[in-house]
């Protein structure tokens, strides 16, 4: 910790590896465990359907929920255990506005959300 002006300022050094497919971050030197990522889904914008990409870097629990731009779940499209791996999941957005939603992928160590554009 360095102290100036009678302001602290700390100091740290965070890193992030990737390999094989997974990502690990390392914060002071303490590595945390692998989590799993969401991937731009495809297409963006879409109508009415879209992919939603993920990678899990191993077997895990995963929810992924999509919610609207108030933040209210709309759908839930995938909620069990999946393998490692990448994997995706379609959202059939029939019969909703158009408008920004938000992908939002939940696991054991991960909370991640993606923007996702529906145009009619």
């Amino acid at each position: 910790m360095k102290v100036r002006f009678g302001i602290a300022m700390v100091l740290s050094v965070a890193s992030v590896l990737v390999a094989s497919r997974s990502v690990t971050a390392c914060v002071g030197g303490a590595a945390r465990a692998p989590v799993a990522q969401l991937l731009p889904n495809h297409p963006n914008p879409f109508n009415p359907n879209t992919t939603v990409r993920y990678v899990l870097p191993a077997p895990m629990r995963v929810t992924i929920l999509v919610h609207d731009i108030s933040g209210r779940v709309v759908a839930t499209l995938l909620d069990e255990v999946r393998p490692a791996g990448a994997q995706q999941v379609t959202w059939n957005a029939d019969g909703m506005a158009s408008g920004v939603y938000f992908a939002h992928l939940r696991t054991r160590n991960t909370d991640v959300s993606r923007k996702m554009v529906l145009l009619k």
